[in-house]
This record gives C-alpha cells, structure tokens and sequence, in this order.
C-alpha cells in the first residue's frame, strides 16, 4: 500500500479530495506506518481576541501552531479541544517531546486542583493524568520537562523536575504511576530554564549546564547521573538530536555572533567535531549585528542540515531556518510578540499508547 509511505503533512492535504479520501488518510494503522518528520512549531499570540483559545503558553500567552511550510491551515489546532471537551480549561503547554504534550490544566467543575496532562494532540488521546505535587507551585516552571522516546519503549514515559541548587531532584515514571525523589551533586551548576537546554534519547536526558561546560545525564532507567564535556568550553544555545547524534548549536555573542555547529561523533569517549561555522550577522544580509536585533537558536531538524531561530528586530520578529548545506536563511513565519518566547518543535507521534505500560 502507498499511504502508509507518504508523510503526514501530505496525508493532512489529502484529506480534502473527498469523503473518502479522509477516512483512508484518518485511519490509524494508515497514520502509524507513515514516516513522520517535523511538521512545525508551537509558538504563541498576543492577540486576546482569538476566540476558542483555552491553551497557553507558560508565560500566559495564547498557543498558536506555525507549519514548517509556513502555509495553510495548522496540522494541529492549537486551541487543544479534546482536552477541553473533557472538562479542562485553562490549559498551559509545558513541554513537548517527540510529539506528546506535556501540559498543566484545571477543571471546570469545583475543587478544581491543578492536574498534568500528558496527551497526544495527534491522535487527541489522554494518555495519563498526574498528580502535581504540593511542592510545585506554579505549574508553569519551566524546569519541568517531559521525557518520551517511542522508537525505545513506546509505553513508557517520565516527567523530570530539574535539579536546585539544594541538589533535590522529582521524577515521575509512567511505570510506577508516582513521584519519586533523587539526589544530584550538580544542581549548583544551573540549567537552561528554557527548551533549549535539554534533549531526551536512548533513555537518557542531557542538560546543558549555565556555570560548567558540561552537558549533565541522567539515565530514567537505572537513575544514573553522568557527564559529557562541551567542545572548547562552548556555551550551547541549543542541543538537540540531529541524524541519530547529538548536537550543538552556538551563537558567540563575543565574537560578533559568529555560528558554530558542533557534532558528538562519538558519545562513549565524548568527542566532538565541528560540523559548521557560519557568520551569522552575514547570513541576514548585514554587515553586522544591529544593536536592537537578538536572535535565539530554538531547534535543529532531526533528519537534515537545518537550524531554526526565531529573532529579528524589537518590533519584526520571525521564525526562520539555516541550511548549512546551502547556507541560506528562510523565513517561516512571523511571530506575534515583540520579545523572545520559545518555539516547541513538534513531530507527529501515532505509536500506540497502553495505560498499563505494555
């Protein structure tokens, strides 16, 4: 069969042919066969007006979705009604990782105690309700992250709180259905409070850490801790997993915001090699950087030579990629804010989910 083949932004267009057409392109064994890339991002508006909109982003603005075409209608509605017609409002998104959302919400029915969510905006499926420990304040802290990896144990999840300087670290495992807590010697290293500075494989969280040049795992598994050491004490903006490795993507801001894209050739014995260096004020087409722009690094794509930031000027920002292959910028989309807020990479996920983790 051929569907199974075609990628899910195509079965998405193909849809509209008919009636038919859509129940073939919807079926799931259809969806779970086809190969999924990044299709776009979650990003955000400050356009109150919007009407439906229960879903948020952590800093309270409303939750748009930006194709990686930059066209037509969002391959998935931002407003996240599925969780509303299941008696949640105000929803915040959290985290997303390898296609499954990680979000905070109330009911609307009294005593209304904040609850996690961890669902599947895909295939609108609630894979599971936590409990917010009393500990957790504001929901939407960004130390919170979520950790799913379907090609390794597509049953199995973890929401991991970062580590304090106080060392204590909260991690919940869909395996046991509870919160748990670990020690950690490295809280006072400090850790990207944004979605940067994590990136989650083979069962293993890494963290870029602020005051070390150093990315910090932690095995969800075994709750091992270990260390890898950055190339050339590199400050990352970004990590993320590219072609099965990670990488790293920096901007110096010293060095008038020079681009480098190191690679971890090989994990066992850390080694890196630098896979790219560009002149960044040049690839927009100016001598040199503006003082009124800034320009934030947000993902690398998982199968291609390609970068993605968001920035520009106070009152022109936009989402745009960097081929390295080509070295050419592409503008996505403009954003609706005039500071950085951060922009969710997301890849469909339609790997069937089991409650009980078989």
């Amino acid at each position: 069969m051929v569907l199974p083949r075609v990628p899910y932004r195509s079965l998405c267009r193909f849809r509209c042919v008919s009636r038919s057409w859509r129940a073939l392109c919807s079926d799931r064994r259809v969806l779970r066969r086809s190969p999924q890339t990044l299709s776009g991002f979650f990003c955000h508006s400050r356009d109150a007006r919007r009407r439906g909109s229960v879903c948020h982003s952590r800093d309270g603005h409303l939750l748009v979705f930006r194709n990686l075409s930059g066209r037509g209608r969002p391959l998935i509605d931002p407003c996240l009604p599925f969780l509303r017609q299941r008696g949640y409002r105000s929803v915040t998104l959290i985290h997303c990782c390898n296609g499954i959302l990680l979000c905070s919400a109330h009911r609307e029915r009294p005593p209304s105690p904040a609850e996690y969510i961890v669902c599947d905006p895909a295939t609108e499926e609630i894979w599971a309700v936590l409990p917010v420990p009393a500990s957790h304040g504001d929901q939407r802290d960004s130390n919170i992250c979520l950790c799913f990896d379907p090609a390794i144990v597509p049953s199995y999840f973890a929401v991991f709180v970062k580590p304090s300087e106080s060392g204590g670290v909260e991690v919940y495992s869909s395996e046991t259905g509870r919160w748990a807590s670990l020690l950690s010697e490295c809280g006072h290293l400090g850790f990207a409070g944004d979605d940067l500075g994590y990136v989650f494989f083979n069962g293993t969280l890494h963290l870029s850490a602020y005051y070390s040049s150093l990315i910090v795992t932690l095995d969800t598994k075994r709750q091992t801790w270990g260390e890898i050491p950055m190339p050339e004490d590199n400050k990352p903006a970004a990590i993320g997993l590219s072609q099965g490795r990670l990488h790293l993507v920096c901007i110096d801001y010293d060095n008038d915001w020079q681009l480098s894209v190191w690679v971890l050739e090989e994990y066992a014995s850390g080694q890196w090699t630098l896979k790219h260096t560009a002149d960044f004020p040049g690839l927009l087409g100016t001598p040199r950087r503006i003082p009124t722009e800034i320009y934030q690094s947000v993902a690398i794509h998982p199968e291609y030579n390609l970068v993605f930031f968001i920035g520009g000027e106070e009152r022109s920002w936009s989402l745009m990629s960097y081929d390295m292959d080509t070295r050419k910028v592409q503008h996505i989309s403009s954003l609706e804010s005039r500071r950085y807020l951060p922009c969710l990479p997301y890849v469909p996920c339609f790997v069937k989910w089991s409650s009980d983790g078989h």
